[in-house]
């Protein structure tokens, strides 16, 4: 009689060995799930944190940069005179940086009595400063203060106050200036969506409450002003706490959330995210993992001591690579050869934690570099808004100056010496301004070069000869022969050689006038031209006070300057022109010792080499100028 399969002997041995092979699972199983969940949980709240912690510092910077613009307000003589009449003035001339303060600005004397209000908050009446409180805190600490969400009776709206001293020339207290902005109309609601509206996953997103728990920004506009301090990262962040954390909705979603204070502010930043979609992947690793295990030991039933050791010893390798996840280390654990099923899951755990590598990696760079696009952009709207106001403001006043200059010289050829010379230092003053407007303008404006195939000694040439020196600074030129022909900009190209030799010369007669300077200096500036693997390099050198290293570091940053006169745009113009002819500018400085420039224009591929061939090699040009 034939015994039914599941009554034979080899079954019975294999399902006998499969109780404990399937106890060990259970346990590996389990431990596993709890290990990977755990470690991924941790990962999460990592990221989470940090999220929160650089949206938060993003957002206090550029929180900064209207507060910058109520603090250079602050420090005008007719904001500390506290005479509307002198404040109305100056607001006048500014009130398009102000367009923030949709709720009006305010003056306040020390007392928190209004002095003045901006015209299109007049009838708000705001006579006393709104927060005591506040006030104080602006008396005592002298720094600027951000408010909750409140209201007033003179706003039909709520609102948020930004506010900082009015501090005299003597460093004592005198009042505020305070601006109002309405919480759900405010322009302040893009400042807050550049930087909390960000691609945390497929449906995160982050919000902004105040000290309170009030909302300050969010995605769902029905929300703000909402009290929402109920909610555990809420309330965590109002105590200036930072972390993240696993929450529950009503609804039983489960959502991990992390959360940071805003720096210098009571405010706090929360991100919220689904836990199913950071959890999911997860879910089908550990899928895949159990899918793997089981399979793995019925096929292997009659091999029990072989398989169990083989697969113990890579889940222990696994554990390991989830405790270094849980550490925020993401290096690659050691995968075992093994060839089979437990094999491939360790190589997609190394791959799961490259993956969370790269993306937090990824996600910080993206961060920065944002941080440092959005710093790069609010520099250069100043500089536009400088450019349009100076050449406005500034260019028709000087040009009356002139002539009321002209006009006196003529009407009195024979007048006291004395009022010449006042004419004459009104006059260099009056070029002075002229060229610190030119130098706005030159950089802001947007003109394309417009490059020509040209001989460049010849324009060296003559541009030397226009170049004049005082006496007692020697110019050495040296150009070598066999120049290439390359594509140049003449305008460009002369504005760049000449703020490069103005330079020098200011170094050298800089050098002149220190104390420790030999009796036997001999002030000298180099410029040549050579032929280079890219093009042409240009180099201007002097033996003049040189720079420091910091000082080197920033002399091609816009507004960066040194000096006691002018904006501080002369490198950045050549670094600019140098960009649009394809080429580059180095600087090499030793404070001390002089500075060597070199300005490089390079060879354009879409021009026709053999067009330059076809050109005769200047010869070599070796000449000196004295004065």
């Amino acid at each position: 009689m034939k015994l039914p399969i599941i009554k034979t002997l080899r079954v019975k041995v294999v399902l006998l060995a499969l109780l404990p092979i399937a106890l060990v699972m259970v346990v590996v199983s389990v431990i596993a799930y709890t290990a990977i969940i755990n470690s991924a949980r941790e990962v999460a709240e990592r990221r989470d944190t940090e999220l929160a912690r650089l949206a938060a510092s993003r957002l206090s910077e550029n929180l900064h940069h209207y507060v910058r613009t109520l603090q250079s307000l602050s420090a005008s003589d007719a904001c500390r005179s506290l005479e509307p009449q002198q404040i109305d003035a100056m607001f006048a001339a500014s009130k398009s940086w102000l367009y923030l303060f949709d709720g009006g600005v305010f003056v306040y004397s020390r007392d928190g009595t209004q002095v003045w209000a901006s015209p299109f908050a007049a009838r708000q009446h705001l006579r006393r400063f709104p927060l005591p409180e506040l006030f104080d805190r602006l008396e005592n600490s002298l720094r600027p203060v951000f408010s909750n969400i409140f209201s007033h009776d003179a706003v039909n709206e709520e609102v948020i106050l930004i506010g900082v001293p009015i501090i005299d020339a003597a460093g004592e207290f005198v009042g505020a200036l305070a601006g109002f902005c309405s919480v759900r109309f405010s322009l302040l609601g893009t400042v807050y969506a550049r930087v909390l509206e960000f691609e945390s996953g497929r449906k995160g997103y982050a919000f902004l409450v105040d000290g309170n728990g009030r909302v300050l920004y969010h995605r769902h506009t029905s929300l703000l002003a909402t009290l929402l301090d109920a909610s555990e990262p809420v309330a965590r962040v109002t105590r200036g706490e930072t972390g993240a954390t696993l929450t529950s909705r009503p609804s039983g979603e489960r959502l991990i959330s992390g959360f940071a204070p805003v720096p210098d502010t009571a405010w706090g930043i929360i991100t919220q995210e689904e836990w199913s979609v950071v959890s999911a992947p997860i879910f089908d690793y550990l899928k895949l993992f159990w899918g793997m295990l089981w399979l793995g030991g019925l096929i292997s039933a009659g091999l029990v001591f072989f398989f169990i050791r083989r697969i113990l010893q890579p889940i222990d390798t696994l554990i390991r690579g989830t405790r270094q996840v849980a550490d925020g280390n993401f290096t690659p654990i050691t995968v075992p050869t093994s060839g089979d099923e437990i094999e491939a899951l360790g190589r997609q755990f190394n791959a799961m934690a490259s993956a969370l590598s790269a993306s937090f990696s990824k996600r910080t760079r993206e961060l920065e570099a944002a941080q440092e696009e959005l710093i790069k952009h609010e520099k250069l709207s100043v500089l536009g808004q400088l450019t349009a106001t100076v050449s406005h403001e500034l260019r028709n006043p000087l040009g009356v100056i002139r002539s009321s200059i002209y006009f006196l010289e003529r009407k009195q050829p024979n007048a006291d010496p004395k009022i010449r010379q006042h004419l004459a230092r009104i006059e260099a003053q009056v070029e002075l301004c002229d060229t610190i407007v030119n130098d706005l303008l030159d950089y802001a404006r947007t003109r394309q070069p417009e490059p020509v195939f040209t001989e460049i000694t010849p324009f060296l040439e003559s541009l030397v000869e226009e170049i004049a020196l005082p006496d007692d600074i020697h110019l050495r030129c040296d150009f070598e022969a066999d120049i290439p022909i390359v594509p140049f900009d003449r305008i460009k190209l002369r504005g760049a050689i000449t703020n490069l030799v103005e330079n020098a010369v200011t170094a050298v007669q800089a050098k002149q006038t220190e104390k420790e300077t030999p009796p036997d200096y001999q002030a000298e500036i180099s410029f040549t031209a050579r032929a280079s693997r890219r093009g042409v390099r240009l180099t201007v050198r002097d033996n003049g006070v040189g720079m420091s290293p910091e000082t080197a570091a920033q002399a091609f940053e816009p507004l960066f300057t040194t000096r006691a006169r002018g904006v501080g745009l002369g490198l950045a113009i050549v670094r600019k022109i140098a960009e649009e002819h394809h080429g580059g500018v180095t600087l090499d400085s030793r404070s001390g010792e002089g500075t060597v420039i070199e300005l490089e224009i390079a060879r354009w591929g879409h021009f026709n080499a053999a067009a330059a061939a076809s050109h005769p090699s200047t010869p070599s040009v070796t000449q000196e100028k004295d004065g």
